[in-house]
Order: structure tokens, then sequence, then C-alpha cells
């Protein structure tokens, strides 16, 4: 699980508590495949090598963490979903109007994180800018709010909401600018863990029709529509 990512995976190190839509929904799926998860901590370029290795050697079996579902990581990972829909979108500090539209990032500072798809989008949008990762998406923001160089950060528009509620005073995810390709969550799995991912996508099922998604996105997500990002529960990818 992430630690720095309101909204989805965030660690409270006063009260060693977590919050955010993927505890609440791992913490669901656990009680209802009868297991009690052990939270394990993973930056977000983390995720595949947490799930690597034989059985002795994986650091966990399942990760949880806003991770978006792409040819090139199900060479290495078996997904099972997915459990949300967005694209990636832009946040500035409040009042920065500077930024109508993706071409409007040139010749700015671009934040984000490493090992992202949206690292990956940014590098290949065509546009001249300035471009850093950081291992967490927590410290771009930090840069945008202790006013460095930076002029932007660039992730899934669903993150920077979370972001955002942090400090919605100075943080603001610009409205209607989204790019690149649809951004597809699914709970990553050890390569090949099939029997797995069935009983897993069943239960997603469940949490999907039964409203127990709509109600922890309306906890997270108050002000935004669950209809763009809800997927249809009936067609979540085949185990295979």
């Amino acid at each position: 699980m992430t630690t720095d990512l309101p909204g989805w995976g965030q660690l409270d190190v006063g009260d060693n508590s977590r919050s955010g839509f993927d505890i609440e929904m791992m913490n669901w799926l656990a009680s209802q495949v009868g297991f009690k998860p052990n939270y394990v901590d993973v930056t977000l370029s983390e995720r595949e090598t947490a799930l690597a290795g034989g059985p002795e050697e994986r650091r966990v079996h399942i990760v949880a963490a806003a991770y978006s579902m792409t040819d090139s990581r199900r060479k290495n990972v078996t997904f099972v979903g997915p459990y949300m829909i967005t694209r990636q979108g832009i946040m500035v500090r409040e009042g920065d109007s500077r930024i109508k539209t993706v071409s409007d990032l040139k010749g700015k500072t671009v934040c984000t994180g490493t090992g992202t798809t949206s690292l990956e989008q940014l590098k290949s949008s065509g546009v001249d800018m300035t471009i850093i990762d950081e291992p967490g998406l927590n410290a771009c923001a930090q840069r945008l709010l202790d006013g460095e160089t930076i002029d932007a950060v660039s992730t899934d528009q669903l993150i920077l909401a979370g972001m955002a509620q942090t400090a919605p005073e100075r943080l603001h995810v610009i409205p209607d600018l989204t790019f690149g390709g649809q951004e597809r969550y699914g709970l990553g799995l050890p390569l090949g863990d099939v029997e797995d991912c069935k009983i897993l996508t069943e239960e997603l099922q469940n949490f999907m029709n039964k409203g127990y998604w709509a109600q922890f996105f309306k906890l997270r997500f108050p002000e935004l529509d669950p209809d763009e990002h809800k997927p249809n529960a009936f067609e979540l990818d085949r185990c295979a």
C-alpha cells in the first residue's frame, strides 16, 4: 500500500492508522475472502518489484495502490479489475491561471511520480517541458506548496483530487483538462496467480454491485461524479 496518496492510501504516523479508497476496498475484500491483511508500505516505483520473485522472496501478495493496468506491466503482474477509471490531469497553485491546455505546459517545470504511467505520458506528449520525477507524489505536492521552482504536478485526476483535498485553499486541479489514455486501476498479483485472481474478481464484482464501491467513492471524492469513474462490474478482465 502507498502511504502518501490522500484519498487512496495514506498512513497517519501519529496513530499508525491508514485511510483511503484502496484501504477500505482491501479491508472489505479481506473480510469477504477470509484473511487479515498485513499492510506493507511501497512507493509507486516499487509496486512491481514488491510482487517479484518466488513465494519466499516477494514482499507482498497483493498490490492495491492506484495501480494502472497496462500491457507492459502484464508481462510481470496478474491484474484483477479494473475497479476505477480515470485520466491524467494537472494540478497548480490556487490562483495560477497560466495553464488551460496541455500545450500551455511548454516551458514549464512539471513534477510527477517515478515509474508511473503519468511520467511516460508526459514524455510522449510532444510538449517541450522540464519533467521532474519523485518516488512519491506527496513530494511533488509539497514542492508546489513550498513555492519551489515547479509550475505544476501531473498525474491521474483522481490522485490529484485526493491531494488537493489536503490544502484546498492552496492547490487547484484544473477542471476538464485531461490528456493521455484512459487509466484503469487494478489489484496487482504475482504473475500467474490465476486462482487468487478468480476469487478476488468475483468479490470485486460484489463490491461494485452491492453499493460498497459507491459508498467509499462518495466518502473519499464527494464532489466528483462516480459515473465517470466506475467501470462496468460485468466487464472485468478475465483471469488468464
